[in-house]
């Protein structure tokens, strides 16, 4: 955290984006073109940090300033200090804002690693995590309770959850997805998804040449395993080019696989995407479909409801 401290101040840094996967970079990123609109001498971090299974999900050749990030163990104290910091920025008005991006929640441990309990103008983003950020259950104290029991998990999400309606009712969190809710209808955020496009790579593409298929995986593989196998066999036996996109933060037997490409797991497919030439994506649910969509226009194709339905691959 020193390091961090070091080079916020001495680039005089105030949007700072903590990421896990690929799509995070990208969801912090367009948070950061977002504010840079408003202020053109902003400077943005990102920070990249661990997943608790399976380590670093993102590749390190990025050309902006990225440092790998581990969290911090907190005491009792240390929370109490946390939320008196929080409590300090919302009477903070500033001429410079500090921006802190994350996906789910408004990141108060982060704020307060990097700046103590010294008041702050701070905002805080929250970006798309994944189909999981419009799953409202998620949210619930009862999943939540399920998930981490009694422990200092529970009590850091609860803060977390707190805190992200507390600062939200102050106008201090900005919901930056791509989706929303509107009258119980699922619909696009159109500000939201141009900045999504403008910082990926829009190239143009000639559908007429668009022979192959793209296959993303899941993050419960084991459970599809036997149907990706499958379904790749049947696809290729159709004569067809198909690329397989693993879910970043699993690995995937590439033995089962032997006769197709598959794309390095840590790279953000919507980045790749324009290099493909899918004429199809095909997934179960995984959160590129919509991406691809909403970006590119891609043809996109759940098959969660032939799982569902125990569908039968010769058909």
């Amino acid at each position: 955290f020193i390091e961090i401290q070091n080079i916020i101040n001495k680039e005089n840094i105030r949007f700072v984006g903590i990421c896990m996967t690929a799509w995070h970079l990208q969801g912090a990123k367009a948070c950061f073109e977002y504010i840079k609109d408003k202020d053109n001498e902003i400077k943005p971090i990102y920070l990249i940090t661990r997943h608790p299974e399976t380590g670093y999900c993102i590749s390190d050749n990025e050309k902006e300033l990225i440092l790998y990030y581990k969290n911090r163990n907190y005491k009792m104290s240390d929370s109490i200090k946390l939320i008196f910091s929080v409590f300090c920025d919302l009477f903070q008005l500033k001429d410079h804002a500090i921006y802190i991006a994350s996906p789910f929640f408004a990141n108060i441990k982060l704020r307060y690693d990097l700046w103590g309990i010294h008041a702050n103008n701070t905002f805080f983003f929250i970006f798309e995590e994944g189909v999981l950020s419009y799953d409202k259950k998620c949210y619930s104290l009862r999943s939540a309770y399920q998930k981490y029991r009694l422990s200092k998990h529970l009590f850091m999400f609860v803060t977390n959850m707190v805190f992200t309606k507390v600062l939200g009712i102050s106008g201090r969190v900005i919901h930056f997805l791509p989706f929303k809710y509107i009258d119980g209808h699922f619909c696009e955020n159109q500000i939201v998804i141009n900045f999504y496009k403008r910082i990926c790579t829009l190239k143009s593409m000639n559908k007429q040449q668009m022979t192959s298929i793209l296959f993303l995986t899941q993050e419960n593989q084991d459970e599809y395993n036997r149907f990706y196998v499958d379904i790749v066999n049947l696809l290729t036996n159709l004569g067809l080019k198909v690329y397989l996109k693993p879910h970043p933060r699993l690995p995937i037997d590439k033995s089962l696989f032997p006769n197709i490409e598959i794309i390095d797991k840590v790279c953000a497919i919507e980045e790749l995407y324009p290099e493909l030439m899918c004429k199809y994506v095909l997934s179960i649910n995984s959160t590129s479909l919509l991406t691809l969509k909403y970006l590119y226009g891609a043809t996109t194709i759940s098959l969660i409801d032939f799982i569902n339905n125990k569908g039968d691959l010769k058909i």
